[in-house]
């Protein structure tokens, strides 16, 4: 199954992506994948974006996917996540049916797999 979210309203984010968070000095610890440094960023982040007055605050951050390299990964702030999902849009098809499995399916790069008995 594949899901998808339309919000109400466009996300307000801070970015980590693209140089930021080399220019922040951030960026080996994201990249190293190390579950406490991830934590303890995430934690931090948090605490900055408290110190934003309620108005000025964040929905949440963006940072580079450690999954799909190139494309962002999205943390969303405990206090924005209630107000965006109660008027957010969620969609939910089968993988089989989606634009995303035809891409994969017509990729050229795409082979038959091999069969069940080879080694």
């Amino acid at each position: 199954m594949l899901a998808s979210i339309q919000f109400a309203k466009p996300l307000v984010l801070w970015n980590l992506g693209e140089d930021h968070s080399s220019r922040l000095g951030i960026q080996d610890p994201i990249s190293e994948r190390d579950h406490e440094t991830c934590q303890h960023l995430g934690l931090q982040m948090r605490e900055a974006m408290l110190m934003k007055p309620l108005g000025e605050r964040p929905d949440g951050f963006a940072y580079p996917s450690h999954r799909v390299k190139g494309c962002p990964a999205l943390a969303l702030a405990d206090w924005a996540a209630p107000d965006l999902f109660a008027g957010a849009q969620i969609s939910i098809a089968r993988f089989r049916e989606s634009e995303i499995f035809a891409r994969f399916r017509d990729d050229p790069m795409c082979t038959a797999p091999p069969e069940l008995d080879a080694r």
